[in-house]
């Protein structure tokens, strides 16, 4: 029994350590490194805008709770135009 089970140990240990090292050979080559940058800066361009929209809907909702005036940049310039024919 105990033979088999170092066999099955020392099988897995070197599965794993085959596959961290081609994971890691594979992050450290030109091509990998520019796919792992663009993917963060991906991801940091999307959370941005997604703080970005939610920083402005929620100035809209307080402005609109305590009945403050609309901002400049964010008001409607389409239904201002329409107004301006009138």
């Amino acid at each position: 029994m105990k033979p088999v089970f170092w066999f099955v140990a020392g099988a897995g240990t070197t599965l794993y350590g085959a596959i961290k090292i081609r994971r890691a050979t594979e992050i450290l080559t030109q091509d990998g490194a520019k796919d792992r940058w663009q993917a963060i800066s991906h991801g940091a361009a999307t959370f941005a805008h997604d703080v970005r929209d939610a920083h402005h809907i929620r100035r809209h909702e307080l402005r609109q709770r305590y009945g403050m005036p609309a901002l400049a940049s964010q008001k409607n310039p389409e239904l201002e135009r329409a107004s301006d024919g009138d």
